[in-house]
């Protein structure tokens, strides 16, 4: 699941001062400095973000490949977001662009498949990649390592790509 940018309303947001690793849910309301395309060894292909909340604190985002080109397409300098459903991180590393600890990147689940159900997800998966791939998982065992989420399949998870389910195509505008 990736982090989502929307059109920003008024709701109770979080200021960059409160952000850190141990917790999440976040969501705050920032203003996009600048965006520019990282080329580093872990960001290869990347969309970085340089964010201001309201209070002027400024954060650093990364938003990691596959994600770049869908993001890259609609987010602009100079407008304001509203962000949530992302991980704080160390902000580490040869560069900084900003005082903070910590910086924002895209969650993103990691999904470990299995057996027939590996071989069918790549079958399907390759059918599909001409365009937005949507997958529905059911029965999956959903587990936490190290801080990062991940979903667990076997053979009696069920993937589904691209069902014709009501409410799926919503997603397709995300």
């Amino acid at each position: 699941m990736s982090s989502r940018f929307t059109s920003s309303s008024i709701e109770r947001y979080n200021d960059f001062s409160r952000l850190n690793p141990a917790i999440v849910g976040w969501h705050v309301h920032v203003k996009v400095l600048r965006r520019f395309h990282t080329d580093d060894y872990i960001s290869k292909g990347g969309l970085g973000l340089l964010l201001v909340d309201d209070k002027g604190n400024q954060i650093e985002a990364l938003i990691c490949s596959p994600l770049t080109f869908h993001y890259s397409t609609f987010i602009e300098e100079d407008e304001f977001y509203a962000i949530m459903n992302f991980r704080v991180v160390e902000n580490s590393g040869f560069t900084k662009l900003t005082r903070s600890d910590f910086k924002i990147m895209n969650a993103m689940l990691r999904c470990r498949l299995f057996g027939k159900v590996a071989l069918t997800f790549y079958d399907t998966f390759k059918e599909q990649a001409d365009g937005a791939v949507i997958c529905v998982i059911r029965w999956g065992l959903i587990r936490c390592y190290g801080g990062d989420v991940a979903i667990h399949a076997t053979d009696c998870t069920r993937i589904e790509i691209n069902p014709d389910i009501r409410g799926v195509e919503c997603f397709d505008e995300l």
